[in-house]
């Protein structure tokens, strides 16, 4: 079944996700600034982070709606969890068998009707392929990522850090960071140039930013 975009349900899914975030998470920080004002409209939009939880995608729903108003979110998610939330489906997400070729084809074949439709769209796309520790280096991205760039033309690839620290607080701190967006005109996809980005980007995240957050809370 192909992914819908309805937009009371996303309206009810985000609040529903507000309520939940406030139950786990002491803040959750966002820096979007390497992005903001450096994206084209007229070009679909890859979401490439690494991936530490079961959060993750959901923080993605949240960067589209501060950089990508109403372009709606595509996610690429094993099938067996797409079947426990299947309203999930109503907020565009994919569900994908990650062992068999042709079921990731197919939703890459998807993903590319979709921009041929309307570039103005936006995907998140893990290529760690599952949750991994988040210290775990090196981040081992598959190489799909490639051939999903090859089928849907030209793209802007924004490399995103998810970092979690428990900080000062019974509730860990959430840190989402984005890049700056890589254009496949200008620069060739690949997914160890994917996997550099993401890793730098890492690297910075995972200490000067909550190092930052706790020298101004004292």
């Amino acid at each position: 079944m192909a992914p819908q975009h309805n937009r009371t349900i996303r309206w009810l899914w985000d609040r529903y996700l507000a309520f939940r975030y406030r139950g786990a998470f002491a803040a959750i920080h966002f820096n979007l600034s390497a992005a903001e004002g450096n994206l084209d409209p007229s070009l679909p939009v890859i979401l490439i982070p690494n991936h530490i939880s079961w959060w993750d995608g959901f923080m993605c729903f949240e960067i589209q709606r501060r950089l990508r108003p109403g372009s709606g979110i595509y996610s690429l998610m094993l099938e067996t969890e797409l079947r426990k939330f299947p309203v999930l489906r109503q907020v565009g997400c994919f569900g994908i068998h990650p062992g068999n070729p042709a079921s990731v084809r197919r939703a890459f074949m998807q993903f590319r009707d979709l921009v041929t439709a309307d570039p103005y769209r936006t995907l998140t796309f893990f290529p760690q392929g599952r949750i991994s520790p988040m210290r775990q280096r090196p981040l081992r991205f598959s190489r799909g990522i490639e051939l999903l760039v090859r089928l849907s033309g030209r793209v802007q690839c924004i490399p995103v850090a998810l970092h979690i620290e428990p900080l000062n607080a019974a509730k860990p701190t959430f840190f989402v960071h984005a890049g700056k967006p890589i254009d496949s005109r200008d620069r060739k996809i690949t997914s160890k140039l994917l996997e550099e980005e993401v890793t730098n980007l890492l690297d910075q995240v995972s200490i000067t930013s909550p190092m930052k957050f706790l020298t101004e809370g004292t």
